[in-house]
């Protein structure tokens, strides 16, 4: 039994019956496909393209970085995990040299771009194939600036609402799944001057969230660190903090608290600023005492028998511990036991009565 096979045309004029497609997602689609092309920027999809990498930079402050990309080159941008501020990208390119026709060059941007490695480029430079995922497709004009805003995802877990200037983002990409990629190119291939031949200004500024942070770390001789870290705690302005964690907080000043028992006390004010982390190491010492002397020049002091400088203007650091103070002036002397607590300040000194008596 032979079945006639249905055909897959249709008279002309007519539209064939597709259940599952309404027949307004034509013009729809027609219509976004119009907004996008006349908005400059091109749908997002993978794309592979080709070129020499010019410069692989690391986004680790928030410095607006410029350079001069040479017509066909490849710019990769990278985050740094030391820089959590990062929220977003601005990409301002300056205009076409007059005499050139608006459109004739485009500034091509790509997100997820796997990077090749920095000794890669070192040994062999040249052009390279690379693939990433369009983000878009900006045409360059000889009268006025082009600019893209970029929102990097997923979002840091700072508090409150999303960084200035977010808002105006067209594009979502981010470090975590790859570089992002600026290429600038000419409309056609037959385009003068050579595309090889042109270079183009960029400005990339860093977005970040309008917070600061703070880390604070304790370092030290090992049998010390074993005493005192379990005794370490912080305050920022009467908040607990916690050591070795980096915390996030408006820009201002505070004041930072340390204690650890015996072996660390310690008190000052921090400036946070914006997208900058404050480091702050703090270093255990043996508790010690601290002693000033108001005696005269002359005499000798011996605590525990050895002699000490009673002259010095700077308080002597001295261990802890009950001792005997000897004071020696000429033929007088006296001698008391002391007891020096840890971090306490003592000043010594002679007290002699006159004395008067009648004959």
């Amino acid at each position: 039994m032979i079945h006639k096979q249905a055909s897959s045309t249709f008279p002309i004029g007519m539209r064939p019956d597709f259940p599952d497609f309404p027949a307004t997602i034509f013009p729809v689609m027609a219509f976004l496909a119009a907004f996008l092309s006349l908005a400059g920027i091109s749908p997002s999809y993978s794309q592979s393209f080709r070129g020499e990498v010019q410069a692989l930079e690391r986004i680790s402050s928030a410095e607006p970085l410029e350079i001069l990309l040479e017509g066909g080159a490849v710019l990769l941008l990278l985050g740094q995990e030391e820089f959590p501020y990062l929220q977003g990208l601005r990409i301002i390119a300056d205009p076409l040299p007059r005499g050139m026709p608006p459109g004739g060059f485009s500034l091509l941007v790509f997100g997820d771009v796997d990077p090749p490695h920095e000794e890669l480029l070192q040994d062999a430079p040249g052009h390279l194939s690379l693939a990433g995922r369009s983000l878009a497709r900006i045409p360059l004009n000889p009268e006025r600036r082009e600019s893209l805003t970029i929102e990097l995802a997923p979002p840091r877990p700072f508090p409150g609402e999303a960084a200035p200037g977010l808002s105006a983002a067209t594009a979502t990409s981010s470090f975590s799944r790859g570089a992002i990629a600026l290429q600038i190119l000419p409309a056609t291939k037959g385009f003068l001057p050579r595309h090889d031949e042109h270079a183009h200004r960029l400005r990339i500024e860093p977005i970040v969230a309008p917070f600061g942070g703070i880390l604070v770390e304790m370092e030290g001789d090992a049998s010390l660190m074993e005493k005192a870290s379990p005794l370490l705690s912080l305050s920022l302005d009467g908040e607990n903090l916690q050591p070795e964690t980096a915390t996030f907080l408006s820009p201002g000043i505070y004041q930072l608290q340390a204690q650890a028992g015996e072996y660390l006390q310690h008190r000052q004010n921090i400036g946070i600023e914006e997208a900058v982390t404050t480091r702050i190491t703090l270093q255990p010492h043996e508790p010690r005492s601290f002693l000033t002397f108001q005696v005269p020049s002359v005499a000798e002091v011996f605590l525990d028998g050895e002699p000490l400088s009673a002259d010095s203007e700077k308080p002597l650091e001295h261990p802890p511990g009950l001792y005997l103070l000897f004071i020696g002036l000429g033929d007088f002397f006296i001698s008391r036991s002391i007891l020096l607590e840890p971090h306490g300040e003592y000043e010594i000194g002679l007290d002699l009565d006159v004395l008067i008596r009648k004959r």
